[in-house]
């Protein structure tokens, strides 16, 4: 979890057996379940499995238990006194699919450990807190419409899969029937990110996996990810990490040699 004092985000796991009572809760938090399962005891009893989130509010009284399974989920806690727009009681609730989304944007982006980007991270939490307090109060999410969600989804899944090929961003995403700029701007609003951040940022993940793993040399691993020369990669690598690809090599863990 990262935090300043006001604000803590990012991913929390709690293992089988871990028990938390209050009488009193004294902060804001929602927590969204990925992974495994967490029950909740309040003024309903609930099981939460993955997509479903629990909004905790201040002043409320709850248990919450794992039994024989942990659990992993996306968490954003807000340390602050009641705010008149909470509601009473800590509750349950199913996420639809643009917080699942979310979800596991934030899970790829926390579990990866470089390029690790603090603002989006914290940009995503809001967001899944805030979808998940007009989830609880019923109100409409205005910037969220299940097209948008799809076309996202389906943005994701074309970078993913043309990542290695060298082709522009703007061929990748040309399957979908909606415009970049409209594209673009959905992402923004979710995330913080364009497309194009994203596509880079995928990009130089799969970098960092050849640097740390491979002894491939600097120009393979720029013709492999379909860069046209290796000082265009060796650009694009230092502008997303702030390193240079050999810098980043000499410094990464490297996977140890069976002895012969």
């Amino acid at each position: 979890m990262f935090g300043d004092g006001d604000i803590y985000f990012g991913i929390k796991e709690q293992s089988p057996g871990y028990r938390f009572t209050t009488e009193h809760y004294d902060i804001s938090q929602i927590i969204l379940v990925t992974h495994g399962e967490l029950r909740f005891f309040g003024t309903e009893s609930a099981r939460l499995l993955p997509g479903d989130f629990c909004l905790l509010v201040p002043g409320s009284a709850f248990r919450l238990r794992c039994e024989t399974a942990g659990y992993r989920g996306i968490a954003c806690e807000f340390w602050q006194t009641r705010r008149p727009d909470l509601p009473l009681d800590s509750s349950v609730h199913t996420a639809d699919s643009a917080m699942r989304l979310l979800g596991k944007w934030v899970e790829d982006e926390y579990l990866s450990e470089e390029n690790l980007d603090r603002k989006v991270i914290e940009n995503l939490c809001r967001t899944i807190f805030s979808m998940g307090m007009r989830l609880r109060l019923r109100l409409p999410v205005v910037s969220v419409r299940r097209s948008e969600e799809y076309h996202a989804e389906r943005a994701m899944e074309l970078i993913q899969a043309h990542a290695m090929t060298g082709r522009p961003l703007h061929e990748v995403l040309k399957p979908l029937p909606v415009s970049y700029r409209h594209l673009s701007r959905y992402f923004r609003l979710l995330t913080g990110m364009s497309p194009k951040q994203y596509y880079d940022k995928y990009r130089m993940k799969l970098a960092a996996r050849y640097l740390e793993l491979t002894d491939m040399d600097i120009t393979s691993i720029a013709l492999e990810l379909g860069f046209s020369s290796s000082q265009h990669f060796s650009q694009t690598f230092r502008r997303i990490s702030g390193r240079t690809p050999t810098d980043f090599r000499k410094k990464a863990p490297r996977p140890e040699q069976e002895s012969v």
